[in-house]
């Protein structure tokens, strides 16, 4: 999703004059990395011991990984 919407700000800034390809590859980069941490950290902080069950809201309506038992939660939880 984060890298759909950098890559709408690409196409959206090719012509532009002044337009410097490397600080827009490394905002993208930036802003997915960004939205990765966030992912992680909320995976993290959400499936501790009695925080998160089956009803948890987001395991309802997506795969949640460590839910599903496709990961067990690594050593930075």
């Amino acid at each position: 999703m984060t890298l759909v919407a950098g890559l709408v700000a690409a196409l959206l800034a090719i012509g532009e004059p002044g337009l410097d390809w490397r600080w827009l590859l490394l905002a993208i980069l930036g802003i997915t990395l960004a939205h990765l941490a966030n992912n992680l950290m909320t995976t993290c902080t959400t499936t501790r011991p009695a925080r998160t069950t089956a009803q948890y809201p987001r395991a309802l309506y997506a795969p949640h990984p460590i839910l599903s038992g496709w990961s067990a939660a690594g050593p930075w939880c």
